[in-house]
């Protein structure tokens, strides 16, 4: 079968939201999640995320996209994290 008409090779697939390379053995890791999946991260939902949560984060912003860095939810988790007796 000739190069045109064999069908192409695809360069990864997506498992679990993550990209995964063929030559790479460990899916790559996530610095930034986008709102639902933040919200999903914490144990809320989209709604309590938005009116609770994302306010006292600091977003990344392209455009219409919104990424919340991952070491910014777990500084807002440490901080509201309280010690039950």
């Amino acid at each position: 079968m000739c190069k045109r008409c064999r069908p192409r090779r695809r360069e990864g697939w997506w498992a679990g939201g993550v990209l995964v390379l063929r030559k790479l053995a460990a899916p790559i890791p996530r610095f930034a999640l986008t709102v639902p999946e933040a919200a999903a991260s914490v144990g809320v939902g989209l709604d309590f995320f938005n009116e609770n949560i994302r306010p006292e984060l600091a977003l990344i912003r392209r455009g219409s996209k919104r990424l919340v860095p991952v070491t910014e939810l777990q500084r807002w988790v440490a901080e509201n994290a309280e010690r039950v007796p």
